[in-house]
């Protein structure tokens, strides 16, 4: 694989194929288009970065967090089961979703032998008609808690995947940059990076989202807003991220390039002979020869004898 299709691959997982830094350094760097990146590296790096929907989509990542998520609902499933009779069945049935069905069902049923104890008259006295509806209530809260606990588990899931993939993309924006201290290795650096970072957003107030599986900063009061500057437009990723650091001494200062210096114009003596034609006029030079070979022959002077 050529290392510059590697970049577009990469780029375009997340988001940056149209960015103009990006667009700029491929143009500037043309050499990149010719240069072979070894597919045993190349394809296991594309194959592990996934983009924002890819990841929501792949399979592996779901299984992961879906068994986060419902192996805390089965830990609360756990003891309601014991206390309705259905540990049997929860043995028997690997669904949460079964089992939470399982529940429900037991749950239901004990109520229906409740309310059918109550309608049968066989309940008189007021202290045993009191303990059966505290016990309805009871019951028909923990369905609704069953329901509520889901919905919270699924939301959590949902958030701390989407933290977690914000984060990848702010590691992978703050890898990319040219750090003042080159004694440090590249984590070390991405990890006061990401602390500076995080300070200049709480001091502007405002956040990192992933919109259309971009980086874009927002108002922490009102996400809907975007993070503007003292002119204000609205800030980029990497606009904001580059003053941040800029401004912690963090970055390298490239040095400007000294402009070039102006040569002297140098004339040249020509002649102009009868034909029209111009020639160096080279007579100076020819009489200062002469001149020295009159004198190293004792020619010219009043050398030794």
């Amino acid at each position: 694989m050529k290392l510059g299709d590697f970049l577009n691959t990469t780029a375009s997982k997340l988001g940056l194929q149209n960015d103009p830094t990006f667009v700029a350094f491929i143009q500037a760097n043309p050499q990149l288009a010719q240069i072979e990146f070894d597919d045993k590296v190349a394809v296991p790096i594309n194959t592990g970065l996934m983009s924002l929907e890819g990841a929501k989509n792949n399979t592996d990542v779901k299984k992961h967090y879906d068994a986060l998520v419902l192996n805390a609902i089965d830990a609360k499933l756990n003891p309601l089961a014991e206390t309705y009779g259905a540990t049997t069945e929860f043995e028997s049935e690997r669904s949460t979703y079964k089992r939470m069905d399982i529940l429900s069902a037991k749950i239901q049923a004990k109520i229906a032998e409740l309310e059918a104890k109550q309608a049968s008259g066989d309940v008189t006295k007021d202290t045993e008609v009191k303990r059966l509806n505290g016990e309805l209530t009871k019951l028909q809260n923990q369905l609704t808690s069953l329901q509520t606990a889901k919905d919270a588990e699924i939301a959590k899931l949902k958030s701390d995947h989407e933290a977690a993939m914000r984060q990848s993309l702010i590691d992978f924006e703050l890898s990319g940059k040219n750090y003042a201290n080159d004694q440090l290795d590249a984590t070390t650096n991405v990890t006061i990076a990401r602390a500076i970072l995080d300070k200049a957003l709480a001091t502007a107030g405002g956040v990192v989202v992933i919109k259309d599986g971009k980086l874009q900063l927002k108002n922490a009061n009102a996400t809907d807003l975007d993070l503007l500057d003292a002119n204000n437009k609205p800030y980029t990723f990497a606009g904001f991220a580059d003053k941040a650091l800029a401004d912690a001494k963090l970055l390298r200062v490239t040095a400007p390039q000294p402009a070039p210096q102006q040569r002297p114009n140098i004339t040249i003596p020509v002649q102009q002979p009868a034909g029209g034609q111009q020639q160096v006029d080279t007579s100076k030079v020819t009489s200062a020869i002469a001149q020295a070979m009159q004198d190293l022959t004792g020619g010219g002077g009043s050398g030794n004898a």
